[in-house]
């Protein structure tokens, strides 16, 4: 049996930094080796202290592929990902993330524009998420009927969300409008907490995200930016529970065509939705239990 080719559109990668010499080797060595060969990465390297800046540039001088953006100055880690985004998104149709400490396996760039260029009504193709923590990888389950906003309601209960993994933040992005939402969307929450899974619910409710099980990302998990990001007081965390609720609302899928009892189930679901993404459920409110 002949093989699938193997996509030629261009696609950058952008690799945001700050003091990541711990695995970034390891991340651009996994991009390297990728099979798809019109790719280009770029590294923002964010003023690191460590050895991230000769970690990137080894990689430069060794392959024409990589380029380094440095910055002299420190930027907040929202400033640098949205210059990644800007970058990557006008230099090339096709575009992704890609976090210092997360590699992927070898076809992640084919099979995800393989799926892009096979639908272009798709704006993000996804791939499965592996989770690494402690040693131990745990590969998320996800149910791909909510990548269809009338086959989603059609088929949950009630008491249903949108759930799957931050990380498809991390996969192929395809236009400007697409760079535009993942920059100005986290900026309409006034935080940072949750943004990932907040822009991808911009495309999901659109019926524009297809999933790839075929592309593997492999998700370092830490427990820092649960520390840094959440809220830390009862009505801050209210409040941007709500935010994101109405920014859910403000994504109403316009392409389906739903009866009023499909409508009421929707905002019931987006309601639930903006709790599990949040992690800020009445007991957290209230209690100021820690979001996990």
């Amino acid at each position: 049996m002949a093989s699938t080719p193997i996509p030629c559109e261009k696609i950058t990668v952008g690799v945001p930094v700050h003091n990541g010499a711990e695995f970034l080797e390891r991340c651009l060595r996994s991009l390297a080796e990728q099979d798809y060969k019109h790719f280009q990465v770029i590294i923002f390297e964010n003023a690191s202290t460590d050895a991230s800046k000769e970690i990137a540039e080894s990689f430069c001088a060794a392959d024409e592929r990589f380029q380094l953006r440095p910055s002299d100055a420190l930027l907040p880690a929202e400033d640098n990902f949205a210059r990644a985004i800007r970058f990557c998104s006008e230099n090339s149709e096709l575009f992704c993330l890609r976090a210092y400490d997360d590699y992927t396996n070898e076809t992640f760039l084919s099979d995800l524009a393989a799926a892009l260029i096979a639908d272009r009504s798709k704006k993000l193709a996804v791939p499965t998420v592996v989770q690494q923590k402690n040693g131990e990888s745990n590969t998320i389950k996800v149910d791909e009927a909510i990548t269809s906003v009338e086959q989603f309601l059609q088929d949950c209960k009630w008491s249903a969300h949108w759930s799957f993994p931050g990380s498809w933040y991390y996969g192929l992005f395809r236009g400007e409008q697409a760079a535009e939402y993942l920059i100005t969307l986290p900026q309409k929450l006034g935080g940072a907490w949750a943004t990932d899974r907040f822009a991808i619910m911009r495309f999901m409710l659109d019926d524009a995200v297809v999933v790839c099980n075929s592309a593997i990302f492999y998700c370092h998990i830490t427990s820092s930016s649960v520390e840094k990001y959440t809220h830390k007081q009862a009505q801050s965390r209210l409040s941007f529970r709500l935010r994101y609720f109405v920014g859910l609302l403000g994504f109403w899928p316009t392409q389906a065509r739903l009866r009023l009892i499909r409508k009421i189930k929707l905002i019931r679901i987006l309601w639930k939705t903006a709790r599990e993404h949040t992690h800020y459920h009445f007991r957290n409110i209230i209690w100021g239990v820690k979001a996990s």
